[in-house]
């Protein structure tokens, strides 16, 4: 069953009913649902569908894989591969063959998965895929060609920013983004599992909203002894997941990996100046091409220091499987049920608070939402001033600036005396460093299960509880 991906659904049908041919690309990073989607939208529709392989043997198996796949895709299109079929050009040629007999006037869906596994050297991948288009589709009007692939780095230098014949070709992209806490909910219910919404936001804690790994979740455990099932059991199916999801992704995956362990190391993230000082490498374009990869893969967000929203971006990593298992599986000894005996522990109950607020900054647009205020203006920045740090900073066009509190809580959390003396000092160092006078500076708190009513509450303006995280959002 297909859970969320309304927006998704939606515009891939647009382009199924349109009446002319057209040219789609899905992108995203490794298990997150892409090729489910185009099943379950197409499964009845599909003319013709063929899976990339993944070369793990090295250079000296190029030759070896691309003849199995070259005879796949002749065996897909039952002509057998006799005539000496030896790259991708002849092979979209027969497919174009096909197509030209078929009688059928209705649309056409062709699926190629894993584009990016099928770029081998001298293979005419590229050139096979323009010709398709330019000289054989674009000039009918029953075609959908779907490609696929989990490679940003490859889709981004190959497709989109390719100044040959596939420049601006592409007639929709979509990026398909990990699940939402509220479609995480959804997901683990259409299992069996009923959890609480506090143990849906640790599920998301740990492995973040990919739909692979929450359909691993065996509903007879419960929630610590499914991650101790996935990741600290001897026969984990997540123990490998961190070194193939990189080696999925980018041909050459040592720079991202070392960004992105460099970044774990500093939960506030880093500006590219500093990143290329601390790995002794260029602070150039290719570092930049590193980071916006990474940032277009989910697995960074870039951000800024408010007021200066121009300047120094920062880069802070914000996959929530990524953190937790660098921090307590890489190079780690294999520990049974760690989850499950460290469960009310301080090496677990200190990555809480931070995996929470990386929680609230994933599902913002259920915040905005959830405060009625989806039709205003907005940017997101966050705040450092000496020991003032404010990780959320929601400037407003309708003339508020809200300042988020976020507390991770096993109950409602109460405001003591020395807590609301931090509160003034932030309030106080913002106001100070605030060059928008003319705004109204609101402070707002958001914890797992809202404030206690005290004599230093009234310090907030308003305050959320978790369930806010959930709201559910269709972005059009």
């Amino acid at each position: 069953m297909l859970i969320g991906r309304k927006r998704e659904v939606k515009l891939l049908k647009t382009s199924f009913e349109s009446n002319k041919s057209e040219f789609v690309i899905v992108y995203g990073r490794r298990r997150v649902g892409k090729t489910f989607l185009i099943k379950e939208t197409f499964n009845d529709k599909m003319f013709f569908r063929f899976t990339g392989m993944k070369n793990d043997e090295g250079k000296s198996n190029n030759d070896i894989l691309l003849r199995f796949m070259l005879d796949n895709f002749c065996d897909k299109l039952n002509v057998s591969n006799k005539t000496g079929i030896n790259n991708w050009l002849n092979a979209f040629n027969l497919l174009k063959t096909k197509i030209t007999n078929c009688k059928d006037k209705a649309k056409k869906v062709i699926f190629i998965d894993e584009l990016p596994w099928m770029d081998i050297e001298g293979s005419m991948l590229v050139s096979a895929i323009d010709d398709f288009w330019n000289d054989f589709c674009n000039y009918r009007n029953d075609i959908l060609l779907i490609i696929c692939g989990s490679s940003a780095s490859w889709i981004t230098k190959k497709i989109f920013t390719n100044r040959t014949g596939l420049h601006n070709r592409h007639t929709l992209k979509l990026y398909i983004e990990p699940f939402t806490l509220k479609e995480t909910e959804d997901f683990l219910i259409a299992k069996g599992l009923n959890y609480s919404r506090y143990q849906v936001v640790e599920t998301y804690m740990v492995l973040g909203g990919i739909p692979y790994y929450l359909d691993l979740f065996d509903k007879n455990m419960s929630l610590s002894q499914n991650i101790d099932n996935l990741l600290f059991s001897n026969t984990a199916l997540l123990k490998n997941e961190y070194t193939d999801l990189f080696s999925s992704l980018f041909k050459d995956s040592t720079l991202y990996v070392k960004v992105i362990e460099l970044l774990v190391k500093c939960k506030i993230g880093m500006d590219k100046n500093r990143i290329a000082k601390e790995l002794g490498v260029g602070n150039n374009g290719y570092l930049g091409d590193v980071l916006e990869t990474l940032e277009n893969c989910s697995f960074v967000r870039k951000y800024y220091i408010y007021p200066n929203k121009q300047r120094n971006a920062i880069y802070q990593i914000i996959d929530n499987y990524v953190i937790f298992y660098l921090n307590y599986l890489k190079n780690k000894p294999l520990f049974i049920e760690y989850y499950t005996k460290n469960y009310e522990k301080p090496q677990l109950n200190s990555w809480r608070g931070f995996a929470f607020e990386r929680v609230c900054l994933l599902n913002i647009k259920s915040i905005i939402e959830y405060m009625r205020i989806g039709g205003i203006g907005y940017s997101v920045s966050a705040f450092n001033f000496q020991t003032s740090q404010i990780d959320l900073v929601l400037d407003r066009s309708d003339g508020i600036i809200n300042l988020f509190e976020i507390k991770f809580s096993i109950s409602p959390y109460m405001i003591d005396k020395e807590y609301h003396q931090k509160l003034l000092n932030k309030y106080s160092d913002f106001k100070e460093n605030n060059k928008k006078k003319s705004k109204t500076i609101k402070l707002v708190f958001l914890t797992t299960f809202g404030l206690v009513n005290n004599e230093y509450s009234s310090i907030v303006s308003s305050s959320f509880d978790m369930n806010c995280l959930f709201y559910d959002v269709e972005i059009w």
